[in-house]
């Protein structure tokens, strides 16, 4: 499979406002290596999605989060997710342990956690 990052988990930094949201999603894929992002590429995406994580936060979310899944926001259930995966999603991998900063992250500066999976 191509090891090369499509796709990304991430928020904006605390200095960082995009009011639109093509250009929020420009910002994640031009800066993979700035804290606040999580690149991914497809077997990971198809590593989570096996492991539940996004079936798990489409539990807490209005959306259906999954492998094939474009440009979704969630804002208001940072805190839930964040916990679950923190408890109940063993074992963590750094891409998934870079996730959780990012949730934490997020709630510090209350900033909406964008994914783009596909």
């Amino acid at each position: 499979m191509n090891n090369i990052p499509e796709y990304c988990f991430f928020c904006l930094p605390a200095n960082v406002d995009i009011e639109d949201y093509n250009d929020m999603l420009q910002w994640g894929f031009n800066h993979p290596e700035a804290p606040t992002v999580s690149p991914l590429n497809q077997e990971q995406i198809d590593l989570y999605d096996d492991m539940g994580l996004w079936g798990m936060m489409s539990d807490y979310t209005d959306y259906m989060i999954g492998s094939s899944d474009r440009n979704v926001i969630f804002d208001e259930e940072i805190e839930k997710i964040r916990d679950t995966i923190v408890n109940d999603f063993t074992p963590k991998d750094k891409n998934i342990g870079k996730m959780i900063d990012i949730l934490n992250y997020a709630m510090t500066h209350n900033k909406a956690v964008i994914i783009n999976l596909g």
